[in-house]
């Protein structure tokens, strides 16, 4: 029987999260992280655990981060209610960071945030179209970097919005891979206007999927 995250529980994924999923566990200490919490989480498989020696050599130090699972969980409880007894400023305080931080890089405004209309579900095939267009361009090679720009262009029938979330959900559950392009030469123009954002507001301007059957 798998675990299900208590509602204090689910306040320490939210911290991690709105900071971006990993942190020193020193760092965490306002409010201070329950013990009993943090071994749970670790136990259940939400939460990763690693012990690294800081860039000035001293005493290594305690890193938490989200696992995989722990994302997914979030992505799926956006809605889950979280304890009434925790300190939860941390985490409001986080994601109104995120908030502008995403707002910045879409050139929103928060009342475009708040007055935000739902997005039409995507087709039940578009994941498979994404396959076959990734694959017709890779030479039906898996896990080869494919350009968001040359995927856009082959689904130009597809509107951005749903695009763009058939390619997060790939990604979340696993089954794609979204990275961005580090040496500001290798982007061209094509790719910062064919860049998809993600929620935390970083760019992503690669796609790297399995081969055939994944």
């Amino acid at each position: 029987m798998s675990y299900e995250p208590e509602p204090s529980d689910r306040v320490l994924l939210w911290r991690l999260a709105v900071i971006g999923g990993d942190s020193p566990l020193k760092d965490l200490d306002k409010p201070k992280v329950d013990p009993k919490v943090r071994k749970r989480l670790k136990a259940a498989g939400f939460t990763e655990e690693e012990s690294r020696e800081p860039a000035t050599g001293r005493r290594r130090v305690l890193h938490l981060s989200l696992s995989e699972k722990g994302w997914n969980y979030l992505a799926e409880h956006t809605t889950a209610p979280l304890s009434t007894r925790a300190n939860v400023v941390p985490v409001l305080s986080g994601f109104l960071a995120q908030l502008d931080r995403f707002l910045s890089a879409n050139n929103l405004s928060l009342a475009d945030f708040f007055r935000a209309t739902p997005r039409p579900i995507p087709p039940a095939d578009l994941p498979q179209r994404i396959l076959d267009a990734y694959h017709h361009l890779s030479d039906g090679r898996g896990n080869v970097r494919v350009r968001l720009a040359d995927l856009r262009e082959a689904l130009a029938d597809v509107p951005r919005p749903a695009l763009d979330d058939a390619l997060l959900h790939l990604a979340t559950s696993g089954r794609a891979a979204l990275y961005r392009l580090d040496n500001p030469l290798e982007i061209t123009p094509r790719d910062r206007e064919a860049v998809l954002m993600t929620p935390a507001g970083d760019p992503r301007h690669l796609i790297y999927l399995g081969g055939h059957g994944s």
